[in-house]
């Protein structure tokens, strides 16, 4: 697959970059930040070391959902209905599933691309999924997402907590060990976003001020927290237009 590729030094070069991106011929875009530049499009349970299980990817997916589904019910408010509602709570509370987390908000995935390792690069991937119903010049967000309702390349999940929420978190589903970007699959586009390390905390502190920061992207106590200590230990740049 041929991945587009574009190296950006602060916020408004993001924006201009998520701008250009195709729309006439995308159902919609979805973004996944990566704070190592190394990390591939896998997800976590084929990132598991299982040499030792002498077991299947699939066997043991069926281990540990049976496992979190028989020893989880005391813990919930809500149960989920089917299996993807389950893999996607457990995915939210750390099991290692097959699902790959994105979200419909750049700025978020954003925030994941620079949030740590700043002495290495990140990268933001952005996932489009080609429009088979309606490729007219104007057209409704609806009729544009038609495809995706329809075949179910991407799956939404119910809000479960705020978290998922202000993340406007959706997943890929996978039954492949090969990364995303190795694969050959005409159903959707990609373009990498590159952020070097030495740009992280200048966009760390732009996405600050816009309202993009721990306390938003995790909405509880400990969110919060890191949000005030960030307010009284991080030191930032305060350029100026004043004239006299």
């Amino acid at each position: 697959m041929t991945v587009q590729e574009i190296t950006i030094g602060c916020v408004s070069d993001y924006v201009t970059a998520i701008q250009s991106l195709e729309q006439r011929h995308i159902a919609q875009w979805f973004y996944r930040g990566h704070s190592n530049a190394e990390y591939k499009l896998l997800p976590s349970m084929f990132r598991l070391n299982t040499d030792g299980a002498f077991a299947t990817w699939r066997e043991i997916e069926q281990y540990m959902l049976s496992t979190f589904k028989s020893e989880a019910t005391p813990h919930l408010t809500h149960t989920p209905s089917d299996d993807l509602e389950w893999l996607a709570l457990a995915q939210h509370h750390g099991l290692p599933t097959r699902l790959l987390d994105w979200s419909r908000t750049p700025l978020v995935a954003l925030y994941f691309a620079v949030e740590h390792n700043h002495d290495i690069d990140g990268d933001v991937w952005c996932l489009g999924f080609h429009s088979t119903n309606n490729c007219l010049p104007e057209s409704t967000y609806l009729a544009r997402r038609k495809t995706l309702m329809q075949e179910g390349v991407i799956y939404f999940p119910k809000h479960i907590s705020p978290r998922m929420t202000n993340q406007s978190g959706c997943f890929t589903v996978h039954d492949s060990e090969t990364p995303m970007e190795e694969q050959n699959d005409k159903i959707w586009k990609m373009t990498r976003i590159r952020i070097s390390a030495t740009q992280k905390t200048r966009i760390i502190n732009e996405l600050y001020e816009l309202g993009i920061h721990r306390g938003f992207i995790y909405p509880d106590l400990d969110g919060l927290t890191q949000r005030i200590k960030y307010e009284v230990t991080v030191k930032h740049f305060r350029h100026t237009t004043h004239t006299d």
